[in-house]
Order: structure tokens, then C-alpha cells, then sequence
């Protein structure tokens, strides 16, 4: 089974500048064309309503896995809920962690990679999962800075890492296939396979790059290797797929 770990749907007219809004329907063509059978849906605001709309989509949507809320209002009645993240507490996780839930971390500086890892020490038993390659610098920044998390996160066994490209760099970055070989070979020589997980970011990724193309070349630059397109992300999550 192969899984998209990291997408969104949003009703907005328009969110991170992309006009909307973005629906289970304008996903699901692209899904069936890449032979993917399931996904991920994670929050992508801080605010109880997000979790209202977080459930009614995974009522009605068959391909949805997963589900990573938001870790405030009620969340619990979310059906196939799987995790929490909060945008807010990249570097500040003030809220309760649930351990039999997975935490999503969105970290883009050194500081929130060393506050992931304090994190990660501390609660051992805490399954968390790095969005976005920690915000390899594609567009321009220090790599060594860089390489020096990824192995400071892999060193933690409980900590899980996403191959995908989050607003921090699609906002200033050209598309370029090709160029996420250096990021994506350096996650696979520190977490391995069997912690690494593909996702798209859709509809995010939009701002660069279609979902087919995004998908292509995300998964070529895995060698279309099985744990990381999709039974890790089972495995982490612990969904039925």
C-alpha cells in the first residue's frame, strides 16, 4: 500500500496565497494517477474550527488513513485520529502530549531542531514525526547547519522523519527535481527506510509544482522504496490501510 503522509484539505478562498479552496475532489484524480491509496491529513491551523472541519472531511473521505489534529478544543472524537502538530509550538510544546498519539513537529531552525531533540530525550516513549526534511536549505543557507540536525534528530530512535518540502522553502525555492537528491540521500543515510516516510504537502506544493511531478520526484529520490512510500508511514501512524 503506498501512502501519502502529509496533505490538507481547506475550504478557504485563499490560504499561504493559493486560491481555493482545496477539496477531497480535487485531490482525488491526482492520488488515483500516482497509485496512491491513502493519505495523512494534517492540520494546517491553530485553531479549534480546524478540527471540526478535520473530522467532517474524514467522515467523507474514504482515502483518509490518518488524521493529525490540532491539539486544542476537543480532538478525541476525531474519527482515525493518529496525531497532533501545532504551528505554533514549533519550539514551545505547551500543550499536553498524548503518547499513544503521534506529535508532528514542524522545526526550521537550529533551535527548533534542538528543542525536538531535548523533546525526543525527555519522553522517550513519544512517537514524533519531523515534517519537511526540518527545512533542508534548498534555497539558499548552510547545509553543514543543516546535515548536523538530521543526525541529531536520527539519533533519537523515536523520532520519524517526512520526505517533503514545506512552505518555508516552496516559498522561495524553484521546483527542481533534481536538487532534492542531496537532502533526501543524506535523510536516508542517517534515518534509514525504516523512518522515513513520503508525503506531498498538497496542496501546499502547488505553489511549485503539480502532485504528479511532486510525487515523481520525491519517490524517484527514494529509489520507490517500499517502507518510505507507505509502511512506515503505516507502521508510525498505526493505520489500517
Amino acid at each position: 500500500m503506498i501512502v501519502d503522509a502529509h496533505q490538507h484539505y481547506w475550504a478557504a478562498s485563499e490560504f499561504h496565497g493559493l486560491e481555493g479552496p482545496h477539496e477531497p475532489d480535487d485531490l482525488r484524480g491526482a492520488l488515483s494517477a500516482a497509485g496512491v491509496d491513502a493519505t495523512v491529513l494534517v492540520q494546517a491551523v491553530d485553531e479549534g474550527a480546524e478540527n471540526e472541519r478535520l473530522a467532517a472531511y474524514a467522515r467523507a473521505t474514504p482515502t483518509v488513513a490518518g488524521v493529525v489534529a490540532w491539539p486544542g478544543a476537543p480532538f478525541r472524537e476525531i474519527p482515525r485520529l493518529v496525531g497532533v502538530r501545532s504551528l505554533a509550538a514549533r519550539d514551545q510544546f505547551d500543550f499536553e502530549l498524548p503518547e499513544d498519539l503521534v506529535l508532528d513537529v514542524v522545526p526550521i531552525a537550529a533551535e527548533h531542531v534542538q528543542a525536538v531533540c531535548a523533546l525526543a530525550d525527555a519522553r522517550p516513549a513519544q512517537r514524533i514525526v519531523v515534517d519537511h526534511l526540518a527545512r533542508p536549505p534548498l534555497d539558499g543557507g548552510d547545509w553543514g547547519a543543516w546535515e548536523d540536525g538530521i543526525r541529531a534528530l536520527a539519533a533519537r530512535p523515536n523520532v520519524a522523519m517526512k520526505v517533503s518540502v514545506g512552505v518555508a522553502v516552496l516559498a522561495h525555492w524553484k521546483w527542481d527535481g533534481d536538487a532534492l537528491a542531496r537532502p533526501v540521500d543524506h535523510a536516508l543515510d542517517c534515518f534509514g527506510t525504516e523512518r522515513l516516510m513520503l508525503a506531498s504537502n498538497w496542496p501546499v506544493v502547488l505553489m511549485r509544482s503539480s502532485y504528479l511531478e511532486a510525487w515523481a520526484d520525491l519517490a524517484g529520490a527514494v529509489g520507490h522504496d517500499p517502507d518510505v512510500l507507505g509502511q512506515t508511514a503505516a507502521r508510525w501512524y498505526r493505520v489500517q490501510t
